[in-house]
């Protein structure tokens, strides 16, 4: 079960139109597109493993409504196993609408998460009961409830699975440190590294760095702070117990819409580990499918496979700095 992965996480309807900028308060702007697609921080992550080549099992819930349909022929297509993906009766499908700025492929995004904040801390753990123990890799977000991703890291540590966290989007509510001790791997990007540790991530590798530190303090093993077109900053403890760090510089590419290029990298990060793979080469292949998939319009479309994750890897390099 080496390549296999358990995600959870979430399960959300794209709406999404480009616009020449953001709107002021009150005002109606013209836009120049528009796109329905299927999407969700969970699904996108669990198809950028699946595209990678592990086995994804996908723990979530839609609503009863015209939206949901979608997913789960989404997911037959990508042979993600959607056993533990449930209809709720009451909520609808999560629903996320998003803004693309035309000139620059930056977005702004506003999600209602519905059902995906019915998934019990039970739902997590009969999917686990079933799945059984496993050396494969647990992935998942925080746009489901926090009970049911609190559950599902805990029940991964139990089962022996490497876990992966993104912690995204903000939690309302503080995170106990508790939960941070769980995460093998934590994903955020500047804004959510700043608004963890009140330390401005963004500024350059080395308030990524900063930030890092401070979140390797709450517990977790190996920190990724994000940052767009800067790249990526990894911290983690040494041997002695003293934090050390890279920076991996972004790849140059012509960015159309930003959306789950984060994502992108996370499933993809996920599907490497779980194939055994070094820490430093999957963030590499990570931050390949990040730059690919700015590259397209849309969630799931612009999520690469391993092809083409490949042939950009012959064309482009982007070295560690220590």
């Amino acid at each position: 079960m080496g390549k296999e992965i358990i995600a959870l996480g979430s399960l959300v309807v794209d709406i999404t139109a480009r616009a020449p900028r953001a709107p002021l308060p009150g005002e109606s702007l013209v836009g120049a597109g528009f796109g329905i697609f299927t999407g969700g921080k969970g699904l996108n992550q669990a198809v950028a493993a699946a595209r990678s080549g592990a086995i994804v099992h996908m723990i979530g819930k839609v609503g009863n409504d015209a939206f949901a349909p979608r997913f789960f022929t989404a997911m037959a297509e990508e042979h993600i196993d959607a056993a533990f993906v449930q209809r709720d009766a009451v909520q609808n499908t999560g629903a996320a609408l998003i803004t693309v700025l035309a000139d620059s492929g930056q977005n702004t995004i506003v999600v209602n998460p519905n059902a995906n904040l019915a998934v019990t801390e039970e739902d997590v753990q009969e999917a686990f009961r079933a799945l059984g123990p496993s050396s494969g890799v647990f992935i998942t977000q925080c746009e489901t409830s926090r009970v049911s991703y609190s559950a599902g890291l805990r029940a991964a540590k139990s089962y022996g699975l490497k876990t992966v966290w993104n912690i995204a989007p903000i939690p309302s509510e503080p995170l106990p440190d508790a939960l941070f001790a769980l995460a093998d791997y934590l994903f955020v990007n500047e804004v959510e590294a700043a608004f963890l540790t009140n330390i401005a991530a963004a500024d350059s590798p080395e308030t990524a760095r900063n930030a890092g530190i401070e979140l390797l303090r709450k517990g977790a093993r190996n920190v990724f702070v994000t940052l767009g077109a800067k790249g990526v900053v990894w911290v983690r403890l040494d041997s002695a117990g003293s934090p050390e760090s890279w920076w991996m510089r972004a790849f140059t590419v012509d960015q159309v819409d930003a959306t789950a290029a984060g994502d992108a990298m996370c499933g993809v990060f996920a599907a490497q580990i779980a194939a055994g793979k070094g820490a430093a080469a999957s963030l590499r292949r990570a931050v390949a499918a990040g730059a690919l998939a700015v590259t397209r319009m849309g969630a799931l479309p612009s999520i690469p496979n391993t092809g083409e994750i490949d042939a950009f890897l012959t064309q482009f390099a982007a070295p560690f700095v220590l």
